[in-house]
């Protein structure tokens, strides 16, 4: 019976002897696989302006659908290459993701953190919050989107992040400020606050709950924004949910 060929090709291998004794044909060696979805930045910016926002709508949404559709073989397959790709599109200073790529980003960071693996997990919440601390130097608007995506992984995992949960307050807490003059920004805070507050799946440390629930209500009562103050009462809400300090 002839031998089957191995379907797997690897460095130095090659094809049995033929027949007639020839050496063996050397058997080409395959480059690597490109990641499934890789952002070609360069060609982004080599777009117009007005066509920029599209073509990365586009890839996101994409990319939402393939991180919907993986098993969770694959989502752990493609945990690692998935994070940078969504990374890198958070730290994008144009086009600036706007409410619907940051709603997809977060989604895309959900979706490959609950399907059972999570062996990136504690890794992107540090990356994220370093987004957030970070100085000047960052634009509000990759804080924004790392706030938003934040909030999702919490919700999503912080079940198993539990002991990270101080660290992303604190942060979001320290944001406030910067966050005084951008409507948007100070509501995904306050979102990302009741994210955590129900996906750690546990009671809040109590001095940052008490802290999360003073800026909540005084965000409630005082703020101008309508979109802020619905944000911090669902947030209050959450914390009345969720912990025992303020029933």
């Amino acid at each position: 019976m002839a031998e089957t060929e191995p379907s797997t090709l690897q460095i130095g291998a090659s094809r049995p002897p033929t027949a007639n004794g020839a050496p063996p044909t050397p058997v080409p060696v395959p480059a690597s696989a490109p990641p499934p979805f890789q952002l070609d930045v360069k060609r982004l910016h080599d777009l117009p302006s007005e066509q920029q926002s599209l073509y990365l709508l586009t890839f996101i949404s994409d990319l939402v659908r393939h991180v919907d559709s993986l098993d969770s073989a694959g989502a752990a397959a493609e945990q690692a290459p998935t994070k940078k790709e969504l990374l890198q599109i958070v730290n994008l200073s144009s086009p600036a993701p706007t409410r619907v790529i940051r709603n997809n980003l977060g989604r895309c960071f959900a979706g490959i953190f609950s399907k059972e693996s999570r062996k990136l997990l504690y890794e992107s919440i540090n990356d994220l919050v370093a987004i957030i601390q970070a100085g000047k130097e960052k634009d509000l608007v990759a804080k924004h989107a790392a706030v938003v995506c934040l909030g999702a992984v919490f919700e999503a995992a912080g079940d198993s992040a539990m002991s990270l949960s101080p660290l992303a307050c604190t942060a979001l807490l320290k944001a406030l400020k910067a966050a005084s003059s951008d409507t948007g920004y100070r509501s995904a805070i306050y979102k990302t606050f009741g994210r955590i507050t129900v996906g750690i799946a546990t009671a809040i440390d109590e001095d940052i709950g008490r802290s999360v629930w003073k800026q909540a209500r005084n965000a409630a009562g005082g703020d101008k924004s309508l979109l802020v103050q619905a944000k911090a009462c669902w947030c209050l809400e959450q914390l009345v949910r969720c912990t025992p300090y303020f029933r």
